[in-house]
């Protein structure tokens, strides 16, 4: 699972924390046994290159591509909620503002693809 993070609702993104389920501590005999799951933090990207959007994600090792850069790769999908252009059946936008990639060391973002302003497609297209 992967959260992006910002100062403030509604800013830019400033980091991101990864995270990974894993089987938490089995409980006592006695207890009757289920599956108990939680999210573990990892402490690096170990190398991968993660792209994410909205609800998609893909997930590379670094090292297998000529430039592969380890970072999160991150396309800015959120919706433009304006009701008078729904209403009058338009097409959704997308604000196309927060796009970049994230590195752990130094932990800083870059943005680095083109400046687009609201479009009628999704930029995680580009995945």
């Amino acid at each position: 699972m992967v959260v992006r993070c910002s100062p403030h609702p509604g800013e830019p993104t400033s980091a991101f924390k990864v995270f990974r389920m894993v089987l938490a501590e089995p409980p006592a005999a006695d207890v009757v046994q289920f599956q108990h799951y939680i999210w573990r933090e990892l402490p690096s990207l170990d190398g991968r290159m993660l792209f994410v959007g909205h609800g998609c994600s893909r997930s590379y090792e670094a090292d297998q591509y000529p430039v592969g850069i380890e970072g999160i790769y991150f396309f800015d999908d959120r919706v433009i909620q304006d009701p008078v252009m729904l209403q009058q059946g338009g097409a959704p936008l997308y604000r196309c503002s927060d796009s970049g990639k994230w590195t752990e060391a130094p932990p800083q973002v870059d943005r680095c693809f083109p400046v687009q302003g609201p479009s009628n497609y999704s930029p995680q297209e580009i995945i």
